[in-house]
């Protein structure tokens, strides 16, 4: 690629993860709206956030107007398109892209990992690829660190991965990525100058939890390839570390957005074995998660015997947790694996195999359960009430109910799916339907 395209290329990028930011974290608005303000084809303002071309300089002003980012749009446009290489953008000049940790530009090898992460960074609108050996830069401390190379020492890292825990589950994903990005090449860097083997067992510890935590995130904005090499890093940091817990947790969290991506079924399906395996009866939070990835995938299949039989082994580990595990306040909600993540275990295998009774038993229950803020999860069940009736109820009013509360919460990986599954089970005679039109539009 010449150095004028990448340069394009990047601004592009750039330009459209922040109008998609602002439109679905900022104001959190459907694109076809804004498309017909703009008097334009949504498809064009898809590719403009998509980063796959610039916007026509004349339409600048228009979009602030109809994005409401007051000049933001037009400055970062006058930005990207006169730097000369995407090395040259400072996060000082679009500090929209992570307001907490400042990536320097300079060339000091200290910097290596965040002049990746600002590659990262700019590389994550939707649909955008991710920069070549971005990936590999940001986590070569960890690589370093498993071949033994030692240095300095740490932070509290495991506070840092606490607070994230705690905010995953109440904000879009992407208002996050730019943040665990930043910490995972900073802890990348320490970790390849661990002095001492319990600083890097710490270190690998909660790089493992961070990066298990970015494929999280990347999965969710369709991020599939750079996830995958996220959700390596923290398998080889979990295995480093020697943490049996934490093995099965990284393997079970992976299993389970193996099954959101869609996957290939032998992939999850083994990565979910593995975690059971390592897991040899000890209950954890992610042999509990494991369990219900196995339940999930046999009910995908219509295998409703096996799906009963791993909820029954589901509900016996659960009952041998700990407190500290089952509670909801003494743990983030990455860690627990409380009664209303047991209902929801429930819940889903129950709509995929079609017992909308057994489905609105264990929504209804666990719905009180979930705080106000925990949108994206109460979205979800919704869901799945809805595809565990779909096929008896009303179509039209079960799809309505989709399409309201899906425009709830950013689409991410689980309610993706979840939508393609119940447009799947649609009579062909229904999925012309507009509300079914629509929920197509919005996984897109």
């Amino acid at each position: 690629m010449d150095e004028n395209r990448e340069h394009s290329d990047v601004g592009a990028v750039i330009l459209g993860l922040v109008m998609r930011h602002w439109r679905e974290c900022v104001r959190n608005t459907p694109i076809r709206p804004i498309a017909d303000q703009l008097r334009t084809h949504f498809t064009n303002l898809a590719r403009w956030e998509r980063g796959e071309r610039l916007p026509p300089k004349n339409r600048l002003r228009e979009l602030d107007a109809a994005y409401g980012t007051g000049d933001l749009l037009a400055s970062i446009y006058a930005l990207v398109t006169r730097m000369n290489t995407p090395a040259e953008l400072e996060i000082r000049d679009v500090g929209i892209l992570d307001r907490g940790a400042p990536i320097r530009s300079n060339h000091g090898d200290d910097d290596m990992e965040r002049r990746a992460a600002m590659r990262l960074l700019a590389a994550l609108g939707a649909g955008a690829a991710i920069p070549a050996g971005s990936l590999e830069s940001l986590f070569s401390g960890v690589d370093f660190a498993i071949g033994g190379r030692e240095g300095l020492g740490v932070d509290d890292w495991e506070q840092v991965v606490w607070e994230h825990g705690l905010t995953y589950p109440i904000r879009p994903s992407a208002e996050l990525v730019g943040r665990t990005t930043a910490d995972l090449a900073e802890i990348s860097r320490l970790l390849g100058r661990a002095t001492s083997p319990e600083v890097r067992t710490g270190l690998l510890r909660s790089s493992a939890e961070l990066a298990t935590l970015l494929g999280m995130e990347l999965d969710d904005v369709g991020q599939h390839d750079a996830a995958s090499r996220s959700w390596i890093a923290a398998r080889r940091a979990a295995d480093a570390a020697d943490d049996r817990d934490l093995r099965v947790w990284v393997r079970a969290r992976e299993a389970m957005y193996a099954y959101w991506s869609d996957r290939p079924h032998q992939v999850a399906s083994r990565l979910a074995d593995d975690a059971v395996q390592i897991a040899d009866g000890v209950p954890s939070s992610g042999l509990a998660r494991a369990l219900g990835v196995q339940a999930f995938l046999a009910a995908s299949q219509g295998d409703a015997a096996r799906a009963w039989a791993a909820l029954d082994e589901l509900r016996r580990t659960y009952d041998r947790l700990p407190a500290s595990v089952t509670s909801d306040n003494s743990t983030t909600p990455l860690w627990s694996f409380s009664e209303r993540r047991m209902l929801w275990a429930i819940a889903y295998p129950s709509a995929l195999i079609g017992e909308p009774a057994k489905v609105d038993k264990a929504v209804n229950e666990a719905l009180p359960l979930y705080p106000d803020t925990f949108a994206g999860d109460r979205v979800d069940l919704h869901l799945m009430q809805v595809l565990g009736g779909v096929r008896d109820a009303n179509i039209q009013d079960g799809l309505a109910q989709a399409v309201t509360v899906s425009g709830q919460w950013p689409i991410g990986a689980s309610r993706r799916r979840i939508i393609g599954q119940i447009i799947g089970s649609l009579p062909d005679t229904a999925r012309t339907l507009p509300a079914a039109t629509h929920l197509r539009e919005m996984t897109a």
